[in-house]
């Protein structure tokens, strides 16, 4: 069984639901920033390199690691690791 995948319609339905708005050129960089091999899907272990790097440092970043958690967004798109 292949491991569910966030796919571009995805991020725009999350950003939606966070009420978050933004031109959509925005999320086209976002979701490629996430996109590490480019295939046009982010893959549960491409999410978790980008957060890790994006929160690399922060007090958020240090809870989950010493906690091993997962975010929410992650458990939500690609279940319990």
């Amino acid at each position: 069984r292949d491991p569910p995948l966030i796919t571009y319609p995805n991020i725009i339905e999350i950003m939606h639901l966070i009420h978050v708005l933004a031109p959509k050129r925005n999320f086209e960089i976002a979701f490629r920033m996430f996109d590490l091999d480019g295939n046009g899907v982010v893959d549960a272990d491409e999410f978790d390199k980008v957060t890790e790097i994006i929160m690399k440092g922060t007090t958020v970043a240090k809870q989950h690691k010493q906690k091993k958690r997962q975010s929410n967004i992650s458990r939500y798109f690609f279940g319990e690791s």
